[in-house]
């Protein structure tokens, strides 16, 4: 009898064709540092989609369609993305926390404004703050599915009743009242959403390793498109890793 081989994958969402095309380049990025790393995407246009092992079709998609379909990733441990993301160093390293953890992501950047502290029920402390859904990596068992199931009924529940439409505060909510649930919490370099000054001066600066930007999103003018562009080009030039992983890259 043969052990199960444990099988890691990127998952991405993208409803309509600007998004699907975004998470065709975003998986474009990741393969450059992965190939062997598969990734699968549920979307309603497959055919605008490229470059990915799996197509699912997303059930009754809307603007927060991940919420339904992270739990029904192919992967035993998976690293769900958003489509305005960039991958400048190889992920596959970040499998590993799953040895010990079920479910890892990086806080909100901007995590002490009202906008991005707000809650639901409440009941959950201030300096508990949101993580950012965008970069989020989990295991397909246990309490990370028990998360993944109750934060979509939650998701779902606060839309209807409340008219909450994003999706981090019901995340939030979950995670708090999650007490079996092993959480890591990842170095905002896997999920690099602002730059200070100094990183962009001084060359002992943690180097990010996924970047997720407004300027990465499907651009609808000439000028987002710029945007778009000049970071696709100059991020990897500037943060550039030189080997694997680890305190020797440099």
């Amino acid at each position: 009898m043969t052990g199960h081989e444990t099988t890691r994958g990127l998952l991405f969402v993208a409803s309509g064709r600007a998004h699907a095309e975004a998470a065709s380049r975003a998986r474009a990025s990741f393969r450059d540092h992965a190939p062997d790393l598969q990734a699968c995407l549920f979307t309603d246009v497959p055919e605008a989609a490229e470059g990915f092992e799996i197509l699912r079709e997303v059930p009754d998609a809307h603007r927060r369609s991940k919420v339904d379909c992270m739990p029904l990733t192919p992967f035993d441990r998976t690293l769900y993305v958003d489509t305005d993301t960039l991958a400048l160093a190889e992920v596959t390293p970040v499998f590993d926390l799953l040895d010990r953890f079920d479910m890892a992501a990086a806080h909100v950047a901007t995590w002490s404004r009202p906008s991005q502290n707000r809650s639901w029920e409440g009941g959950v402390p201030y300096v508990f703050p949101q993580v950012n859904s965008g970069v989020l990596l989990y295991r397909s068992d246990g309490a990370a599915m028990r998360l993944l199931e109750n934060w979509r009924e939650a998701y779902h529940r606060a839309r209807e009743e409340a008219g909450i439409g994003t999706d981090q505060a019901t995340l939030r909510e979950q995670l708090w009242q999650a007490q079996d649930l092993k959480l890591y919490i990842l170095p905002p370099q896997w999920n690099k959403r602002m730059f200070e000054a100094s990183e962009l001066i001084y060359s002992d600066q943690p180097r990010p390793i996924i970047v997720h930007v407004l300027g990465l999103r499907p651009p609808k003018t000439a000028w987002q498109r710029l945007v778009r562009g000049a970071i696709t080009r100059l991020a990897p030039r500037r943060w550039r890793h030189r080997g694997p992983l680890g305190p020797d890259e440099r």
